[in-house]
């Protein structure tokens, strides 16, 4: 049980991906970078557990110490979005401004921000937002759903188009498929909206449906805390081209050398555990390479050798050595 703990916890970490958009590590300044880190997988694990306003005060640390880590800022709107009162929404709303000014075709800051808008009454400027995330990502489904919402009382040919292709790329997004039902009875089509309310039916009733609202989770993948600091595609891009791992400074300026070693041998990335709470990283995840590979290392007193998932020996964590 320990064993496994460890690799689940190890495993969940930020510390992952090389290249993309934000590098991992760019804007963490070295004497800060484990603090950062622990606040940032603090704050995670608080949205993960629905307490946005303890998440947004851990969250907002990892970004006093790292304010030109993106990430960390991003996180921290969507804290604060999610705290739910005028002060915290403009507080969000001016993080996600600030990443823009930075990073003007971030995702996730314009989905948010765009999400925000609609909940302020500004169904405009949400809707430019949205647009622009589909100029970064076309096949977003969030964005194609809310663009939808936001045409049904002035265009509904647009609407029905963006709903459709929303449920395209996501045929169990339950709530498209709701208002599609209302858009084909106005449309005179009665049994293509019969065809989508069974539909609508049997996604709600095996619980596989996905909803559409204002609550964290349901507000779109755009719209939820980064877990990873790197965009995935882009890392795999860099890893295919041959580029060097983004955390490799960073991870021996922390005195990894033998998990830079570990990582450059498997693929990109390094993840970080304190496991007995005493806040010494006590436990290293050196990459996972596309086989799914990886080395466990264990922290003794800053000599690092392989750690076992059966806790005595050496080997990978995947049991190969």
């Amino acid at each position: 049980m320990r064993a496994a703990a460890l690799l689940a916890l190890a495993a969940a970490l930020l510390l992952g991906g090389c290249g993309g958009d934000p590098a991992p590590a760019d804007g963490i300044p070295a004497e800060h970078f484990e603090e950062v880190v622990r606040g940032f997988n603090q704050g995670v694990g608080l949205m993960e557990r629905y307490q946005p306003k303890q998440a947004a005060a851990a969250f907002e640390r990892a970004a006093e110490l790292a304010p030109g880590w993106t990430p960390a800022r991003l996180n921290l709107a969507i804290a604060l979005f999610n705290v739910d009162d005028e002060a915290s929404r403009k507080r969000a709303e001016a993080e996600l401004r600030l990443v823009l000014e930075r990073e003007p075709r971030q995702p996730t800051a314009l989905y948010s921000l765009g999400v925000l808008s609609r909940h302020l009454g500004r169904g405009e400027e949400a809707a430019a937002l949205f647009s622009r995330v589909l100029e970064v990502d076309p096949d977003d489904a969030d964005s194609h759903y809310q663009l939808g919402l936001l045409a049904l009382d002035q265009d509904a040919a647009a609407a029905r188009g963006h709903l459709e292709r929303a449920l395209a790329l996501a045929p169990h997004h339950e709530s498209a498929v709701y208002r599609l039902v209302s858009l084909l009875r106005q449309a005179g089509e009665p049994e293509q909206a019969r065809a989508q309310l069974d539909r609508f039916r049997e996604l709600k009733e095996s619980g596989a449906g996905r909803t559409a609202g204002l609550k964290y989770g349901e507000m779109g993948r755009y719209a939820e805390v980064l877990r990873r600091s790197a965009d995935g595609a882009a890392a795999a891009a860099d890893a295919a081209a041959g580029a060097p791992p983004a955390y490799t400074d960073q991870a021996a300026t922390a005195g990894l050398a033998s998990a830079v070693a570990e990582a450059q041998a498997f693929g990109p990335g390094v993840a970080a555990a304190d496991v007995d709470g005493d806040l010494d990283l006590d436990l290293y995840l050196a990459a996972a390479g596309p086989d799914g590979a990886g080395a466990l290392l264990r922290n003794d007193d800053g000599v690092f050798t392989p750690y076992a998932a059966g806790g005595t020996g050496s080997g990978g964590i995947d049991g190969r050595g």
